[in-house]
């Protein structure tokens, strides 16, 4: 009988140690974006954001000197509710007067139609008309096969 050596461990426990560090802080980052309200109150996320972490110091953009120096005056408080939410080891916070790119939406991709030709589907229709009476079934079964063959073309017997 077959034992298994190694106990069983759960997805969210491997994960950690297969992403590497740069990706894991760049995923903690866009996180921090996305929850930066939380983080700095609704009035200072409205016109600030976290754009990176350099050398254990957070970098955050804002729009106005004076916000910059309310973030500033705040630093403490931030950087403990950072730390309490994603462990960071964040121990400063740079501020940066600049402009807020907001974040870019990717659209949907376009779904992809295939459609077959009439020629194609009407080769279809006289090879499952032979097999099927119903009129309606033969043709939505021939319009599929036609839909088949020009996504699979390979390896596929025209009737």
């Amino acid at each position: 009988m077959y034992r298994r050596k190694s106990k069983v461990e759960s997805l969210g426990s491997l994960i950690p140690g297969r992403i590497p560090a740069g990706l894991s802080i760049a995923m903690s980052i866009a996180e921090m974006v996305k929850e930066w309200e939380w983080v700095a109150g609704q009035n200072l996320a409205e016109k600030s954001r976290p754009v990176s972490i350099e050398r254990d110091v957070l970098v955050v953009v804002c729009l106005t000197p004076s916000i910059a120096k309310v973030i500033t005056m705040k630093a403490g408080g931030l950087i403990r509710s950072i730390e309490k939410r994603w462990k960071l080891g964040i121990k400063g916070i740079r501020v940066v007067v600049g402009r807020i790119e907001e974040p870019r939406e990717i659209p949907p991709p376009k779904p992809y139609r295939i459609e077959p030709s009439p020629a194609s589907i009407r080769a279809c229709l006289s090879y499952t008309s032979e097999k099927i009476e119903d009129e309606e079934i033969a043709e939505a079964l021939a319009r599929l096969m036609a839909t088949y063959m020009k996504k699979f073309p390979k390896g596929n017997k025209k009737p």
